[in-house]
């Protein structure tokens, strides 16, 4: 069977012959493997070669109706963007400040209907992304409004893809009085949406109340993988390394472990590349996270290579983990 880590690594390389091989074989994959599925997603939000569309389609094809649906669907609402994007660009900051009041207010407190929300969503994140002082009134609705709260985090999350406003507008809400503005900013962010310079914020805030919960907030746990495994990877891993380095060396790191460990896993190459690092890193609280997070790389011989130097550390929590994690590796 294929290496899907591979597979995906090729589905997101420079050659465009390469790319659309990958996502036939993910087509194929696709349908026992949901990893191959959201691989499949990603990459088509971000393709623009239109070949490597029509690949990407047929592979999702091979997946599930609802999987080519949902392309469909996306690329009709790319369309919509690029008509409401030129349009944007032709109107003042003012003007689309009203456009935008205009277009939610014709819905009051009642959301739409999905099909006719399809084309005003486009119409939003265009706006969004051309014009980001609109963010904030954007937000301000997804804080006040609870009926349009699911349908504007959907918009939001693809304009907080490359507008950093959008997760610097979401991080103070993780303290909002009501969970559920809690939870859905939660879960805008575990799309993976850009950080700016409150990264350490967010990721301490979301870490804060996860361990509150004894790791069981699920929004909050999405997120910090989300954001972990996404265009945020190094501000996160390095906002959990100096938590982490603030923190006793007998400190419990079985849930650090756990986060790190997902974000490893869901980061491919370069996650592996992070956690060989951290192995190396001089505080060993550190060190013993990551050696607890390895179990999601147990094929790889580098990391094992690393796991066996860790069972001669100088502190004893790492070489206990580390004889741990290799008691589990398969022959």
């Amino acid at each position: 069977m294929a290496d899907i880590n591979k597979l995906i690594e090729d589905l997101n390389g420079e050659s465009l012959d390469v790319r659309i091989q990958a996502a036939q074989k993910l087509g194929e994959l696709g349908a026992k493997d949901k990893k191959a599925e959201y691989a499949l997603r990603d990459r088509f939000r971000i393709a623009e070669d239109q070949v490597e569309l029509e690949a990407l389609e047929q592979a999702l094809e091979e997946i599930s109706l609802a999987a080519v649906v949902w392309a469909h669907d996306l690329r009709n609402r790319r369309r919509n963007q690029e008509s409401a994007s030129t349009y944007a660009k032709s109107l003042t900051v003012t003007q689309t400040k009203e456009a935008v009041k205009s277009l939610l207010w014709l819905y009051g407190d009642t959301p739409p209907p999905e099909f006719e929300w399809n084309d005003r969503e486009g119409e939003l994140i265009a706006i969004g992304q051309q014009v980001p002082e609109v963010i904030p009134d954007l937000l301000n609705v997804f804080e006040g409004n609870a009926n349009l709260r699911v349908i504007l985090g959907e918009a939001l999350s693809i304009i907080g893809f490359e507008r950093p406003e959008v997760g610097a507008g979401l991080v103070p809400l993780l303290r909002h009085k009501d969970p559920t503005v809690v939870d859905a900013a939660a879960n805008v962010l575990s799309d993976g949406v850009k950080l700016g310079a409150n990264a350490h914020e967010a990721v301490e805030t979301l870490l804060e109340l996860y361990e509150g919960s004894d790791g069981e907030w699920e929004p909050g746990e999405k997120a910090l993988v989300g954001l972990g495994s996404g265009q945020s990877h190094s501000a996160v891993v390095a906002a959990l390394v100096e938590i982490l380095g603030t923190r006793p060396d007998s400190s419990e790191t079985w849930t650090m472990s756990r986060l790190l460990g997902w974000i490893v896993k869901d980061s491919g190459k370069r996650g592996v590349n992070t956690l060989l690092t951290l192995l190396h890193h001089p505080i060993p609280v550190v060190r013993k996270t990551a050696v607890g997070a390895s179990s999601w790389c147990l094929s790889n011989k580098t990391v094992i290579d690393r796991l066996c130097e860790a069972t001669k550390d100088k502190a004893e929590g790492v070489r206990m983990a580390a004889a741990s994690v290799l008691s589990s590796c398969p022959p």
